[in-house]
């Protein structure tokens, strides 16, 4: 709940603030430099970033942070009793996924060649943590194949009903329900069984 406070009081600055951001109009013409513009080589610009974002995830998720994250996620005052200082890890995990944020986030503008306040409404917040849900939680593929569930139904859906928003809502609540630990999670658990 902290998060979507803060997400609200971000995006009134943002819409609010038109000598930085541009206010309702968003900054327009952000392109790339001319010799990343042509389409083939942004694609592999974003599936480099893409693909080496989640491949220095993976390995930072290995490595011995994190699995002291892990340890502070799953019982942080058993981690602080031997020793790990769970709030510097904590910070140092935030500016970790601020700078993949931002990694995102610049790869996105460039695509559009503008960005606008309404990419940081609450639905633009919700949508990763669906993503997430939809792909499993706890597994760094996750959010990946969750993604790509996400866009498939809202893409199929849109494409027949103007009801897309309702029709998507209870496809996602079932999905949530019938796989609560995410469609890797049912894979996970079919592969054990």
């Amino acid at each position: 709940m902290l998060t979507l406070a803060f997400a609200q009081i971000g995006y009134a600055v943002v819409h609010q603030w038109y000598g930085l951001t541009g206010g309702d109009n968003g900054l327009l013409g952000v392109w790339p430099a001319p010799w990343l513009a042509a389409p083939v080589r942004y694609y592999y610009l974003a599936l480099v970033a893409g693909a080496g974002g989640i491949a220095v995830l993976g390995v930072i998720g290995r490595a011995p942070f994190g699995l002291v994250l892990r340890a502070a996620r799953d019982h942080a005052r058993r981690a602080e009793t031997v020793g790990v200082n769970v709030r510097r890890h904590q910070w140092i995990t935030f500016v970790i996924a601020g700078f993949f944020g931002g990694l995102a986030g610049g790869t996105f503008v460039f695509l559009k060649g503008s960005a606008f306040p309404d990419y940081f409404a609450v639905p633009r917040s919700v949508e990763p943590l669906v993503m997430v849900l939809l792909g499993g939680v706890h597994a760094l593929a996750g959010a990946p194949i969750g993604a790509g569930i996400y866009k498939v139904l809202d893409t199929v859906v849109t494409r027949y009903t103007e009801y897309w928003q309702m029709v998507l809502g209870v496809i996602l609540v079932t999905l949530v329900v019938a796989f609560p630990r995410g469609v890797l999670g049912v894979l996970r658990e079919r592969g054990r069984g």
